[in-house]
């Protein structure tokens, strides 16, 4: 949760305002993120035993997107021109990142095992084999076998009421597949359970499957979880002609709805029982290389959230915004003998979700006629 290949560019020009260059309040995102991966890797480091499968795949997302990072910042474009020395001194930390992300997850596996969805190539970024412009509008009957439902979780302005946080989480939480579904069908995906079959046992879709991950609308987790299904599916080579099952248009159709939910939390002042389904949306649509989900706005939220030990969330934080509701979100607290009070899951989808702003800001400052910033900084001084 396949070689390196150019990225899927979508330009919402109403709705995503680009992440802005030179000359911008946003100079210098492209170490501010590298920063926040690199205290979230050093955190990751000291506590390999709290290592849980939530941030495991999100960890495993995030080295593809630094692979991919790393591609732009070797290539031509990051090793000459009038940016210096900087891309490659960028280049470095990112390595170090990688590197530090790679022990996390060799640890994990040490302690519990081989995990077949944390393989590498499961995680490229996605090729797309077109370029989309603007929102993409799929027309659902080529691809989901009927007209597209729009399920805005809420249409809010201001600082929400309980009553309305408490109905964007109660829609965030409907429908199929539910983690447990979709645990399940991945699993048939990757040969593994009651239900795998066929050669080399990969790439079963059980009939019930087949239908919770396609058949009519989903919003929150579901649409994020079926989001993960056709990645994998696509990238097994599970892809059918015929079938809406790990193909392109399906996970555009999914990641145009769940940019309106995203677009839904922000305008809802991003709440706290909320913040962990808004980075999973931004990690997962990211992945598929909409870039519509990487907004200043939206990083300079993502990276309030993380602590300063370099994990994110607040137990305490989420206690209180629970307590309208007598309940808690699915969030399991990141054991922390320091005391840092992380969750764990929002700490996974984070780490996914800062390593796609990383490579956008990256490929777009490359693609920009000059590099960010940091006063003080001698890492930005040109090269002598």
């Amino acid at each position: 949760m396949h070689a390196l290949a150019p990225l899927l560019l979508v330009l919402v020009a109403t709705h995503a305002p680009a992440l802005q260059h030179c000359g911008s309040p946003a100079r210098g995102n492209v170490y501010r993120a590298v920063d926040a991966l690199e205290r979230l890797a050093e955190f990751l480091s000291l506590h390999t035993d709290a290592a849980t499968a939530d941030h495991a795949l999100g960890v495993a997302i995030a080295r593809g997107e630094i692979r991919a990072a790393l591609q732009a910042l070797h290539g031509p474009r990051g090793r000459g021109g009038h940016q210096g020395a900087r891309p490659q001194r960028v280049a470095a930390r990112l390595v170090g990142v990688h590197a530090d992300l790679g022990g996390m997850l060799r640890g994990l596996q040490a302690a519990t095992g081989p995990v077949p969805l944390l393989q590498p190539g499961l995680w490229e970024v996605v090729d797309s084999e077109r370029d989309v412009k603007g929102r993409p509008e799929m027309r659902a009957e080529d691809h989901l076998g009927g007209q597209p439902e729009v399920l805005p979780l809420a249409d809010v302005h201001g600082e929400p009421s309980a009553e309305t946080v408490l109905e964007l989480r109660e829609l965030a939480g409907l429908g199929s597949p539910t983690e447990a579904e979709s645990g399940r069908c991945i699993a048939a995906l990757l040969g593994r359970g009651a239900a795998a079959s066929g050669p080399g046992g990969r790439c079963h879709v059980p009939e019930d499957c087949a239908r919770i991950q396609t058949a009519g609308s989903a919003v929150g987790y579901a649409a994020t979880h079926r989001v993960l299904y056709h990645h994998v599916a696509r990238q097994l080579g599970c892809a059918r002609p015929g079938s809406a099952i790990g193909t392109l248009e399906t996970t555009a159709h999914l990641c145009d709805g769940i940019l309106r939910e995203a677009e839904d939390i922000a305008r809802a002042n991003f709440p706290p029982l909320l913040r962990d389904l808004f980075a999973e949306q931004v990690a997962l649509c990211g992945l598929q290389g909409f870039e519509a989900f990487a907004r200043d706005a939206w990083l300079d939220r993502l990276l309030s959230w993380q602590r300063p030990s370099g994990c994110f969330g607040d137990v305490g934080e989420q206690l209180e915004a629970a307590k309208p509701f007598l309940s808690l979100p699915n969030s399991a607290r990141l054991y922390d003998p320091l005391g840092s009070q992380c969750l764990s899951h929002l700490t996974g989808v984070a780490t996914a979700a800062v390593a796609f702003n990383t490579r956008v800001l990256v490929n777009r400052w490359l693609a920009s006629d000059c590099a960010p910033r940091r006063r003080g900084d001698d890492r930005d001084r040109p090269a002598q």
